[in-house]
């Protein structure tokens, strides 16, 4: 009885505590540079967990470290977009792990 019921509080705990965490794209097609790109090619990752100073944390991290800390100031799309002005013609991800 003792390892049914310890059993089934494991199984409660790791369903009651467990994080979703969604991935968005951030389509990147408002610009004058990539009018001529298709718009399914210009996609960036944004990570939502449901807690806005945490996914602040990540998608400013990941936007920096892509970047290599060039706009860090900068809001997401005017980063790409001026980061990317005349070497981009492809960017995309793949989720791998989540």
């Amino acid at each position: 009885m003792i390892k049914i019921l310890t059993t089934i509080l494991v199984f409660i705990g790791t369903i009651a505590f467990g994080q979703s965490v969604k991935i968005d794209t951030f389509r990147l097609m408002e610009s004058e540079r990539f009018k001529d790109i298709e718009p399914d090619k210009m996609n960036f990752p944004v990570i939502r967990s449901g807690n806005e100073e945490i996914d602040a944390l990540i998608n400013t991290g990941l936007k920096n470290r892509f970047t290599r800390n060039e706009y860090p100031n900068e809001t997401l799309d005017s980063t790409l977009i001026k980061w990317s002005s005349d070497q981009i013609e492809f960017l995309g991800f793949e989720v791998t792990y989540n």
